[in-house]
């Protein structure tokens, strides 16, 4: 009971060589690029690599436009024709194939009474 230990001296002179490890992890991160953390609070345990990319915008080109409208108003009665005349071609194929549809349904039902018609005549 007499003997008294010291121990602030031991906790101060590990808490300076954790504090120098830091110090140098620190260094060595920035020097490779990572991004310093000077308020430490808490250290980093991998590194943060920042990069910025330097992007320089083209030139816009007045000749190429950037929406699909038509320019001026000959081009949009271009547009619209070539639309018209497409409308009118899926109306044609449209009404061909209801027409066919129709024309193998008669067929069908003047086949059904053409098969009665036999039956009778036996």
């Amino acid at each position: 009971m007499g003997e008294v230990v010291v121990v602030e001296n031991v906790l101060s002179h590990d808490s300076e060589q954790v504090n120098e490890i830091d110090r140098r992890k620190r260094q060595k991160s920035v020097q490779e690029g990572a991004q310093s953390n000077e308020d430490n609070v808490e250290p980093a345990e991998t590194v943060v690599q920042m990069s910025v990319v330097d992007r320089e915008l083209s030139p816009v080109d007045p000749t190429i436009r950037l929406n699909n409208q038509p320019a001026n108003f000959v081009e949009q009665k271009d547009e619209r024709k070539i639309r018209q005349e497409k409308d009118l071609e899926l109306m044609k194929m449209h009404k061909i194939a209801k027409d066919e549809r129709k024309r193998l349904k008669k067929i069908s039902v003047m086949d059904e009474i053409n098969k009665d018609k036999m039956q009778v005549k036996r």
